[in-house]
C-alpha cells in the first residue's frame, strides 16, 4: 500500500468515526427526549387512573414509575431491532 492509498484508508477511517459520532449524539438526544415523553405519559396515565378511581392516590407515584419503565422497556425492542437491521444491511 503506498502513501496516497494509506492516506486515502485514514481519511475514510475519520469520516466513519465522525459519522459513527454523529449517531451517538443524535442517539442521545432522542433517549433524553424519550426519557422526558415517557414520564409526561405516565403522569398522565395516572391522573386518568386517578379520575376512575382505579388507583388510590397513595398509588401514584408507584404507577407511573411502573408506567414510565414499562414505556422505556417496550421502545427498547424497537431500537435494538432498528439497529440490528441497519447493521445487517450495511453487511450485505
Amino acid at each position: 500500500m503506498n502513501a496516497d492509498e494509506k492516506q486515502a484508508k485514514m481519511e475514510a477511517i475519520r469520516r466513519h468515526i465522525a459519522k459513527m459520532e454523529s449517531v451517538r449524539q443524535h442517539m442521545q438526544r432522542t433517549n433524553e427526549a424519550w426519557l422526558l415523553w415517557s414520564d409526561k405519559a405516565a403522569a398522565s396515565a395516572v391522573e386518568e387512573l386517578l379520575l376512575g378511581k382505579l388507583i388510590r392516590p397513595d398509588q401514584a407515584s408507584f404507577v407511573q414509575k411502573i408506567i414510565a419503565q414499562d414505556l422505556r422497556d417496550s421502545s427498547k425492542g424497537s431500537i435494538y431491532r432498528a439497529l440490528s437491521s441497519l447493521h445487517s444491511h450495511r453487511a450485505e
